[in-house]
């Protein structure tokens, strides 16, 4: 059987048009998976600020809300120094030191 010469350049360049074709497919398809990583890279990062801002907020809220304790805690210690009945207990200074370094 004898192959028409028409025939196999016809069939070399469909081969040839078929692997450019599948070359820009991989291309396009690479550019469009670059695009859409970006935009997602873009979406964590607008979500992410948007998470942090939330989040300072609610620890700025905290940090002006007062704690009961800690101020009476507060006034203790400053009516003591101020009546001259503050001590500094030196070995749980020491110990609290130690604790911090390590």
């Amino acid at each position: 059987m004898k192959i028409n010469s028409n025939y196999s350049a016809w069939l070399s360049r469909l081969l040839t048009e078929d692997k450019t074709s599948e070359e820009t497919q991989k291309k396009n398809q690479s550019s469009e998976t670059a695009e859409t990583a970006a935009e997602l890279e873009a979406a964590d990062r607008k979500e992410t600020s948007s998470l942090m801002k939330t989040v300072q907020q609610e620890l700025d809220k905290l940090e002006q809300t007062p704690d009961p304790q800690r101020a009476e805690k507060l006034q203790s210690l400053k009516d003591n120094i101020a009546a001259g009945n503050y001590q500094v207990d030196a070995q749980e200074l020491a110990s609290a030191m130690l604790d911090e370094i390590e």
